[in-house]
């Protein structure tokens, strides 16, 4: 089979809506157009991509059976219930159609089952409205296995502040409880009934009740609740389960239903310490949700098909159209199956069908209500003119319109006005919404009465001199405030202003004269011999005194009061000698006392110390040096500077932050320690407030010395293995050996996941993988390593990777994923068990992984699996080569954490049409030509899959945080 190309079906597209899924809820949106086919195959699928304008999709898939060459009708069945689940009433466009001449059921995002298929961009100009109705009961009603009551119909309950969107959910009187709060208190989300041995529900099926709740105790339960006829409707509890833990659960049963063939409904009652008997719960926390299932039996004859209302259109009543059902329609009724009450023969068929004002509804079967206007029919959208536009039966409903008035700062305030009879009117706009005191600044009208900044004598904002001027007045401005009135001028602002003029150089009163308040005053010195008088005057802003003492000389120890202050020899010391070795030069002193010289203090052993192995100084001041001391003989020395140190502490246990204070003698006041991303502080002078406790031989850290010092290691500690956890961005990390490495050779194994590496040794040295350098890491360095994501490591000498865990969720049926982390296993080594079918497309190509290839981590993979959970472990992947096709392509999302779509793909933006992720059995996308905030993909998560639509052949790259253009 093949078509014409894509551009020819823009021309012939037409749109109508008709129930056809039957769920009793919502039209769908039935778009037809034009094929040709060359040859009749057995037959084509049909699969299409609608589009709303918040880039919501709904896909459309059929099978259309072929017997003819040439033109032949193609249509796309849009469900209703989904197109509602997206809020959005239109327009809509057809982005995508695609035809397959093979399995139809493996058309579109999900892989083909074999993989040809024909793809044609429709991008269709024409808008395609879809409006919602209701009709029948609230609940959700199908026909086919399994039926679902999806969450955004049912979740939470009528009356809370979030209520269920298609309420009340139930085809007679129960309603649900009013209190409590979503997600917080019972509710049930969602309901699924499947037959264990149909497509459809059967008389006498076996069917499993799966319900979604909400629980908030252990106390709640769901009762499952049935009646055969939903017209005559007798209630029946089949069973009745108790929540075993609080959060979303899904319980289930199982039953055998009635034989009976007809409409059944399955209620789910739920509430807390809910009777067992209970068939509607009745209490504040309950709540009660219906879903309706089609029970068919098997047509085999004429007689087994119902009749309808269009029936007398067949005036001779001899037979039907071919392919149509027996009872004349084009949808099923009651039966199981569409193959066996079909006619598939034509018989004479006389149309008798009204149609006066061509519109393309008829009065008989098509409920035209005004067959003599051709603006008034089923398809019209009502409008505000006192007219049944629409033929629902009721006129102008829920019609509304937005309005808008106010003036100044109310400018823009909007309401609504409703169509009554035909007229708009009930107006809710409010112009004063919003108005406020007036402000005096010059260009608004605050509070909304068309007049801006009136009673006022100046404008909000505005500055002039203060009167004075003077000193430390000058410049100081009064403003202008709100009420358009002048402030008071701030004197006391100024920080010298006084009243009172005193000696400071200054003009504080602002009266033009500086320190004129101040007043002399008599002062006398010395004492004995030396006493004199003067004057406390004001010279140049600061008080003087003009006494003078008289001359006395230094004092000595000769028992007199040489200086003039009343004492005699008082406070003379003078300094004396002794010591050896580091001792050498210790000072005392010896005192005068009645012109006499003793009581020396010098201590020829102060100072003395343990000895240090290598400064040539005898420490102890016990006349022996250095490696005289077989204490110095096991050991390795760490220098240390004056001020900030970078460090570790080879081979050490981890020790409490006291213990390693203890190792630098004193010489040491504070330790930093940069730790999970946060900085540890230990400071000796304020303990209370450190948050560093304790330091291991796997961490690096800053130590503040005091002096300049060699501190002395013992060898005698073996070395051993030792792991890391980096964190992506800055690390502190040790280095635990004795033996001093080239920085390359002990990083060669870890150079991918490193962006940058420091070491101090008073000066920075570092080591760029893009730019290798050389120098030497010694033990006792800390080390600053910059880590492009969080990897584990290990040193057994040098340093190398470890293993990371990370868990991929599945639900049930496809999945799009990528594989966050790197290693050597195959597929069946990774996925085991019920994952057994993984695609993923490969130059416009689907491939299946076999159990003995290895992931490409390059693509993303579709995997059909059951709800469940699963833990990869690896490497960490910081480099990726990705080979891009003109078209749709599947990429990996490599990354640990959520990014943002625009800032992953930021360098490649341009070459892309679409970007689309499945998350949750829906597709959501990312077009870059959308204004912000109208992309229903704003946000890349670890372990999805992406499709990604580009405008051309390009080579593109993993970089560790994004896409790059190779």
């Amino acid at each position: 089979m093949s078509t014409v190309s894509a551009s020819s079906f823009t021309g012939t597209f037409n749109d109508y809506g008709r129930d056809t899924d039957s769920d009793g809820l919502f039209n769908s949106l039935i778009i037809e157009a034009e094929v040709i086919v060359d040859s009749a195959p057995q037959g084509y699928g049909v699969f299409g991509m609608l589009e709303d304008s918040k880039g919501n999709m709904v896909e459309s898939i059929s099978c259309v059976q072929v017997t003819e060459t040439g033109k032949q009708n193609l249509i796309l069945d849009f469900e209703g219930i989904q197109i509602f689940g997206n809020m959005v009433n239109g327009p809509y466009y057809l982005t995508y159609v695609e035809l397959s001449p093979k399995d139809c059921s493996q058309a579109g995002g999900t892989p083909p089952m074999p993989p040809e298929s024909y793809r044609y961009d429709a991008h269709t100009t024409n808008p395609y409205l879809y409006t919602q109705f209701e009709k029948g009961r609230a609940a959700f009603y199908c026909g086919i296995s399994p039926c679902t009551a999806p969450q955004y119909l049912i979740r939470s309950r009528d009356n809370l502040n979030t209520p269920e969107p298609n309420s009340p959910n139930t085809i007679d009187t129960c309603k649900d409880g009013s209190s409590g709060e979503y997600l917080h208190d019972e509710s049930i989300e969602r309901i699924t009934v499947t037959s264990l041995s149909n497509s459809f529900f059967k008389p006498g099926d076996t069917v499993n009740v799966y319900v979604q709740v909400y629980c908030d105790s252990t106390s709640d339960s769901l009762n499952f609740v049935y009646s055969n006829d939903i017209d005559n409707i007798q209630w029946e509890v089949k069973d009745s389960k108790q929540c075993s833990s609080t959060g979303l659960r899904t319980l289930s049963t199982t039953f055998s239903l009635d034989n009976k063939v007809g409409r059944h409904a399955i209620r789910g009652v739920f509430g807390f310490e809910l009777g067992e008997d209970k068939t509607c719960g009745n209490n504040d926390y309950d709540d009660n949700d219906d879903i309706v299932i089609y029970v068919k039996g098997e047509c085999s004859s004429d007689s087994d098909c119902q009749k309808t209302e269009c029936d007398s259109l067949d005036s001779s009543n001899t037979g039907c159209y071919q392919g149509t059902y027996r009872d004349y329609h084009d949808v099923l009724n009651m039966c199981g199956s569409d193959s066996t009450c079909t006619m598939e023969e034509c018989a004479s068929y006389t149309a008798i069908i009204t149609d006066a004002d061509k519109d393309g509804y008829d009065t008989e079967c098509d409920n035209d209500c005004n067959d003599n206007n051709a603006d008034v029919n089923p398809g019209k959208e009502e409008i505000c003119n006192n007219i049944d536009d629409d033929c629902d039966g009721d006129i102008d409903e829920d019609l509304t319109r937005q309005t808008s008035c106010g003036m100044g700062a109310c400018a823009g305030n909007t309401g609504y006005e409703t169509c009554t009879a035909g007229s708009w009117g009930e107006d809710t706009c409010d112009p004063y919404s919003g108005a406020g005191e007036e402000v005096c600044e010059g260009s608004i009208d605050e509070d909304c009465d068309g007049l801006i900044d009136e009673d006022c004598t100046c404008t909000a904002g505005e500055e002039r001199d203060c009167f004075l001027q003077e000193g430390v007045c000058e410049g100081l401005q009064q403003t202008c405030n709100a009420l358009g009135k002048w402030e008071k001028c701030d004197y006391t602002s100024r920080p010298d202003y006084d009243t009172y003029d005193d000696c400071d150089g200054l003009d504080n009163d602002c009266d033009g004269t500086e320190d004129e308040d101040y007043v002399e005053s008599a002062t006398s010195c010395g004492i004995g011999i030396c006493a004199a008088e003067g004057l406390m005057q004001c010279v140049n802003g600061k008080e003087e005194d003009s006494c003078k003492a008289g001359d006395g000389s230094y004092e000595i120890c000769d028992n007199l009061d040489n200086d003039c202050d009343g004492t005699i020899d008082e406070d003379l010391t003078r300094q004396t000698n002794c010591g050896i070795g580091a001792c050498m030069g210790n000072i005392g002193y010896e005192t005068c006392a009645s012109g006499e010289w003793g009581g020396d203090t010098c201590d020829p052993y102060y100072g003395a110390s343990e000895e240090i192995c290598d400064n040539e100084i005898d420490d102890d001041c016990d006349s022996y040096t250095d490696m005289d001391d077989t204490n110095c003989q096991e050991k390795y020395m760490i220098s240390l500077k004056k001020g900030w140190n970078l460090i570790s502490l080879p081979q050490t246990e981890d020790k409490d932050v006291e213990e390693v204070m203890e190792i630098f003698n004193d010489n040491a006041d504070r330790i930093a320690a940069f730790k999970n991303g946060e900085w540890g502080i230990y400071d000796k002078s304020d303990i209370l407030h450190s948050n560093l406790d304790e330091i291991s031989e796997s961490e690096g850290f800053w130590i503040r010395m005091d002096n300049e010092a060699d501190v002395f290691m013992d060898k005698e500690v073996e070395e051993t293995d030792v792991s890391l956890n980096l964190k992506k961005g800055w690390n502190m990390i040790g280095y635990p050996s004795w033996e001093e490495r080239d920085v390359n050779w002990l990083f060669s194994n870890v150079m991918d996941d490193i962006r940058m590496v420091y070491v101090y040794d008073g000066d920075f040295k570092s080591l760029n993988p893009e730019r290798p350098s050389g120098f030497i890491i010694k033990p006792g360095m800390g080390i600053l390593v910059k880590a492009k994501n969080d990897v584990p490591w290990y040193f057994d000498g040098r340093y190398n990777k470890g293993e990371s865990l990370s868990g991929l969720d599945f639900s049930e049926g496809w999945n799009l994923v990528s594989i966050p982390l790197e290693s050597d296993k195959t597929k069946s080594e990774i996925f085991q068990g019920t994952y057994s079918d993984l695609y993923y497309l490969k130059n416009n190509e689907w491939m299946q992984l076999k159990g003995e290839d290895k992931i490409d981590y390059s693509y993303s993979y579709w995997v059909r699996a059951d709800e469940s959970s699963l833990q990869i472990e690896g490497k960490v992947i910081n480099d990726l080569d990705i080979e891009i096709q003109e078209g749709w392509n599947m990429i990996s999302y490599p990354l640990s954490e959520e990014k943002g779509v625009d800032e992953f793909f930021r360098d490649v933006m341009g070459d892309i049409d679409i970007i689309a992720v499945f998350e949750e059995g829906e597709w959501k996308t990312f077009s870059p030509l959308k204004p912000e905030g109208m992309n229903s993909l704003d946000v890349l998560k670890p372990g999805r899959g992406i499709f990604i639509k580009a405008k051309r052949c390009s080579g593109w790259g993993f970089d560790g945080e994004g896409v790059v253009v190779k």
